[in-house]
This record gives structure tokens, sequence and C-alpha cells, in this order.
């Protein structure tokens, strides 16, 4: 009696010790991370992360009272779908003004692009840049970014554009597009001045695009004979007379190609052909091996 009762106690055991096993098994899975839509919502910074991929000024002239920066970034996290990316920015970190950015494009399931502008800037000076991703109070991930924003001395001349275009007669003319803005412009004063070999060409008069304050338009004709590049010279003047000139643009006609180099262009062919022509030589070779004699 004594060692059944003693069998069945090891037994009960045994069972209650599966049982609990088997009970326990999804806490553990949970929290070893195997099932994560079991996992907290409220997820750590470590979790998530910001990544800047493009920026519109990154080596560009940031001027004041004109210029607007553009930026798009990577959010990666679990939480992509239900957090808000927003970008904060201030003067020397005073003043902080903050927009929410724009989701512009979805990657996967858990990586999504966000994108945003800010400015024009009313002051020069050192601004900051501080972009983050947040839900309620919990800030996912966050980066940090600086930039100057200097005023304009003169007269500036940015943003150049062109489009080449056939008249009626077959004759190439070319619309011209320009920002040109600083210390009082004149508007009546901006002029284009196309550089040509062994030949003097006048000067041809811009106007202000209407509904614009800054943008110029103008149109240069025939242009049949110039060069595929031809330099020009902007020249635009303040209400007190003083000139500013731009000569940095050109006109191109054709197509510019970069040569490459022999190590970018050709050899890479010539390395995967010559592998290719090895491996199927080697197996030609020893499937006309024949089989060794045996004794």
């Amino acid at each position: 009696m004594k060692k059944i009762t003693e069998k069945c106690f090891i037994i009960f055991l045994l069972g209650s010790l599966l049982c609990f096993t088997f009970i326990s098994l999804p806490t553990m899975t949970t929290e070893d991370g195997l099932v994560p839509r079991n996992k907290s919502t409220m997820a750590t910074a470590t979790d998530h992360s910001l990544q800047l991929l493009e920026f519109s000024h990154y080596n560009h002239v940031i001027y004041a009272n004109y210029s607007v920066i553009s930026f798009s970034v990577l959010f990666e996290g679990p939480e992509v779908n239900i957090s808000t990316v927003y970008a904060h920015y201030s003067l020397e970190q005073q003043n902080w003004a903050s927009i929410s950015l724009t989701r512009s494009r979805t990657v996967s399931e858990y990586q999504a692009i966000f994108s945003g502008q800010i400015g024009p800037f009313a002051q020069a000076g050192e601004y900051y840049l501080k972009i983050n991703a947040t839900r309620f109070s919990v800030e996912h991930a966050s980066l940090y970014l600086q930039f100057e924003v200097v005023k304009a001395i003169g007269i500036v001349f940015v943003d150049f554009s062109f489009d080449i275009h056939l008249d009626t007669e077959n004759n190439q003319y070319a619309d011209l597009q320009i920002t040109v803005f600083g210390e009082d412009v004149l508007s009546e004063s901006v002029y284009v001045v196309p550089t040509l070999p062994n030949k003097v060409v006048n000067k041809t008069k811009l106007y202000l695009l209407e509904g614009t304050n800054y943008t110029y338009v103008g149109k240069i004709s025939p242009i049949n004979t110039w060069l595929d590049k031809t330099p020009l010279t902007f020249l635009a003047n303040t209400s007190s007379g003083i000139q500013y000139k731009s000569s940095t643009f050109f006109l191109l006609k054709g197509l510019v190609s970069v040569p490459e180099s022999f190590w970018r262009s050709k050899f890479p062919a010539i390395l995967i052909s010559s592998i290719l022509i090895l491996s199927m030589s080697t197996i030609f070779i020893m499937a006309r091996r024949k089989p060794p004699k045996t004794f």
C-alpha cells in the first residue's frame, strides 16, 4: 500500500511539472522575442532609428529671406505606423518652430520615408535642426543637424535653368529662367550676355515672371551656330546704379558625357568573361576525360 502511495505521488508530481511547463511555454516565447505581436507597445529608443536620406542644400549656400530647405528621413522600427515624425528648428537654439513631416513612401512593414520643408528664414545665423520620431510622450529616435543661413550681399544669381526648342523655321532658341535677388534689385536692369568666339553678341533683356518676386525669364535666338557649351554672363543693377554680374553659368546644347576609367568600365566585363570561359573550358575538359582503368 505504501509503494502504491509513493508511485501515485511521483506520478502526480511529474504530471504537475509537465502541465506547468506547457502553461509557461507561451510566456517564455514572448519574452524571448519570438512572437513580436505579444510584446508591449512601449518600445524603447533602441528599437528604432532615423537616417537622413536627402538634404536639398547640402554644400549649397542658404540665403536669408529666400532659401527653402527640403529633406527626407528614413524611420525604421516596430512602431513606424503609429508614430509621428517632427522637425524642430531654431536660430541659436531659441524660439523653436516645429512642423510635422509627411509620410511620403512606405518602404516595408517597419520602414517608411518622411519628408518636409523649412524656410525661408527671416534672419541670418547658425540654425539648429532636430528631427525626432515620437508616440505620445515616448521619443523613439532623433537626429541633429546644424546649418548656416547667410545674408545676400549685393545681388545674387542662382537657380539657372533653360529649355531649347525649334521655331517654325527650324531655328533653335532657348527659354531662360534665373533667380535674381539681393539688395534693392532694379528689375529693369536684368540682362544676359553670351560669350561667343570671335563674335560680339548684344545682351538680352530678362523680365520678372508675373506672380513672382525674384524669378526672371527671357528668350535668346537663334542659337543654331552656338557651341555645345556657351558661357553666359548675367547682369543686374541696384536702384543706386551699382552693377553686379555672374559668369558662372553655361548654356549646354549637347549631352555631357563623363568618360569612365578602364577599371570601372571595361575591366569588370573582361574579368567576368574570363571566369565564364575558364569555367566552361573546365567543364568541357572534365566531361571529355575517360574514367581511370581498374586492375
